[in-house]
C-alpha cells in the first residue's frame, strides 16, 4: 500500500512540474502592431498595366482584412468587380500577413483562383512603406516580384506589385489605391 501511495504522489508531483512548464503563448508585439493599419474593409480602384501575362485594364475590388489566430495573423480575402471593359477574367484572392518573430522579418502568403501561389518576405523601409518580395514562376515564366503598401492618410492606402525578370530593374504592373469603408 505504502509503494501505491508513492507512485500516485511522484506522479501527482510530475503533473504538477509538467504544468508549470507549460509554454505561455505569445503575446503579439510591436512589430505586430505596425500591421493594426490593415484591418477593416476596403475599396480598391486598381490598374492592370500590359505585361506579358495579362493585357491590362482597371477594375474595383473589395477587401477585408481582419486579425486571426489570436491576433497573429491578419487575413486577407480580396473580391475583384471587373470593369467595364471586361478585359480581365473575375480575379479573388486570399492571404494571411503576419511578423515571424524567430526570424525577424514580415511574412504573406498569398494565393488565388488564377492558380498563383505565393510566400514573400520584407520589411518596412520607412514609417510608411511595407515591400515584401519574393521569386516564383506564372505561365512558365520566372521572375521577381515585389508588394509595396504605402499608406497615403488615416484611411487610404496605395498598392502596387513591380515584375523583374531578375531582380534588378523592377516594372509596375499593377497599382491600386484602397480606401477604408465607413
Amino acid at each position: 500500500m505504502l509503494t501505491v501511495t508513492l507512485i500516485l504522489a511522484d506522479q501527482n508531483k510530475d503533473k504538477k512540474e509538467q504544468e508549470g512548464m507549460l509554454m505561455e503563448m505569445p503575446k503579439p508585439g510591436p512589430e505586430l502592431k505596425r500591421l493594426d493599419f490593415f484591418v477593416g474593409n476596403w475599396t480598391a480602384d486598381v490598374t492592370m498595366y500590359p505585361n506579358e501575362f495579362m493585357p491590362g485594364g482597371k477594375s474595383k475590388g473589395k477587401e477585408s482584412m481582419k486579425w486571426e489566430l489570436d491576433g497573429m495573423f491578419i487575413s486577407m480575402d480580396y473580391q475583384d468587380q471587373p470593369g467595364e471593359e471586361k478585359k480581365m477574367p473575375a480575379y479573388k484572392g486570399k492571404g494571411f500577413m503576419t511578423y515571424d518573430m524567430q526570424k525577424k522579418t514580415y511574412r504573406s502568403w498569398w494565393m488565388d483562383n488564377w492558380g498563383s501561389a505565393s510566400e514573400s518576405v520584407g520589411g518596412w523601409p520607412d514609417d510608411k512603406t511595407l515591400v515584401l518580395s519574393h521569386q516564383g514562376e506564372f505561365m512558365g515564366k520566372k521572375f521577381h516580384e515585389k508588394f509595396v503598401y504605402q499608406i497615403l492618410d488615416q484611411n487610404k492606402f496605395h498598392f502596387q506589385i513591380e515584375h523583374s525578370p531578375d531582380g534588378k530593374e523592377f516594372k509596375k504592373v499593377m497599382e491600386a489605391t484602397y480606401t477604408r469603408e465607413k
